[in-house]
């Protein structure tokens, strides 16, 4: 609810659809979406006059994954563009603004994010290299660089990045048109890779703007893997898909071969 009432109040200035994808939550979300003061409609009705954005509701009897849930709302939605936006994140005043005059402005943009923000004000680390095995054999065989896992792009300036969390990302719906929509080979984890790597393949952009932030709260399945061998045991399946069989298992090699190499020293 939190998220939704910040969309409300972010001042947008042009009309603001929401599309709320229930992915089968058991803990009264859709409930409590309903008896709020700006209630959504099962079938997608108008906004009413005092409100510049209408609400929609899909609702999924089971977890359908994030790439699936998220290609329903794209598909759904009728604007120029369309911002993923996690349940767990509020978004600041001129925030949306913002990042849509961005889009505008930049040609050859294939998406744009903001800073993500911890509660007590921190900021997380939000971009990714895109993973191949020679960065793999780099970073754990040759220790040089840091090719994988997230990390905190400059804060003084708009930087390209390679990939973006898509806990906040705004995508021109003609890109969408252009390289497709999320891949629902993948349930949860590497969507975002994906997508970034067919934007790179393509020669659209994706950029980080600090300027703009978006105040996120991690959800316990990103907490819990701090520990590096632990993650990419989790990660497999979601490797499979992007690498291939052949790539995944080398790379999983390599970065198993040097983390024991980096313990014995």
């Amino acid at each position: 609810m939190e998220c939704l009432e910040s969309v409300e109040k972010s001042g947008f200035k042009g009309n603001l659809e929401v599309i709320v994808v229930d992915n089968g939550s058991s803990d009264g979300s859709v409930a409590a979406i309903k008896k709020s003061k700006a209630p959504p409609s099962q079938c997608f009705g108008e906004a009413s006059k005092s409100q510049k954005s209408k609400v929609k509701v899909i609702r999924n009897r089971e977890n359908v994954g994030f790439a699936r849930a998220s290609n329903q709302g794209i598909k759904e939605a009728g604007g120029e563009f369309v911002l993923l936006l996690n349940s767990d994140t509020r978004v600041s005043k001129g925030v949306l603004d913002g990042l849509v005059d961005f889009a505008r402005k930049n040609e050859g943009l294939g998406a744009v994010g903001p800073a993500l923000v911890n509660k007590d004000g921190s900021l997380q680390p939000s971009a990714f290299w895109l993973p191949t095995l020679k960065r793999a054999v780099d970073e754990f065989w040759m220790r040089k660089g840091k090719w994988f896992g997230k990390y905190l792009p400059d804060q003084d300036r708009v930087s390209k990045v390679e990939a973006l969390v898509m806990a906040a990302f705004l995508v021109p719906r003609r890109v969408f048109e252009r390289v497709g929509v999320l891949d629902e080979r993948y349930f949860m984890y590497f969507e975002d890779l994906d997508f970034c790597r067919r934007l790179k393949r393509t020669r659209l952009a994706v950029y980080y703007v600090p300027e703009f932030r978006v105040h996120h709260e991690e959800g316990a399945s990103g907490k819990d893997l701090a520990e590096r061998e632990r993650q990419w045991m989790r990660l497999i399946p979601s490797s499979r898909v992007y690498h291939g069989d052949f790539a995944h298992w080398l790379i999983y090699l390599v970065m198993l071969i040097g983390q024991k190499w980096g313990k014995s020293k």
